[in-house]
């Protein structure tokens, strides 16, 4: 009895921190920074939540499914963190892992391009990172998962 009592009380902690450290739940320390000439300001989840958000559909590969990915506008974003929108020449979106993409100024600024924090009503799925870009009509190379960085050109 002791030893069930034990078993399901260890896999009740790790559901737990699975279901923690799945999508958006657990990242009450992440923030993407966004450096411009105007400094560097690092924005937690819930400043891009306060946001005006905006939904777009987009066919996923990671699902093969057609979803409604919703979060600010990527020049939302921007203005967020004290970018003059006229200023922007290009805008450099960085994963955690180093990979980047580097957005025209037409493309980061039209209202359709979009920070995703969810998907489907819910958080982005783990393996697409606490926000991504959804870039609706561009290739896989502007849906950048796991956002870290953005760099204003």
């Amino acid at each position: 009895m002791r030893k069930a009592f034990v078993v399901g009380l260890v896999l009740a902690v790790l559901l737990a921190g699975c279901e923690a450290g799945s999508g958006t739940s657990g990242t009450s320390d992440w923030s993407v920074t966004v450096t411009s000439a105007a400094g560097t300001k690092a924005l937690t989840l819930a400043h891009l939540k306060a946001l005006p958000q905006t939904e777009v559909e987009f066919l996923s590969k990671e699902t093969g499914t057609t979803n409604k990915y919703k979060g600010p506008a990527l020049k939302e974003v921007l203005e967020a963190a004290g970018v003059d929108l006229s200023s922007v020449q290009a805008v450099d979106v960085e994963a955690e892992d180093g990979f980047f993409a580097t957005f025209s100024r037409d493309l980061a600024l039209r209202d359709n391009v979009i920070l995703a924090v969810q998907m489907d009503g819910g958080a982005l799925p783990a393996e697409m990172g606490t926000a991504r870009t959804i870039a609706p009509g561009e290739g896989t190379k502007f849906q950048v998962k796991y956002v870290k960085r953005i760099t204003v050109k």
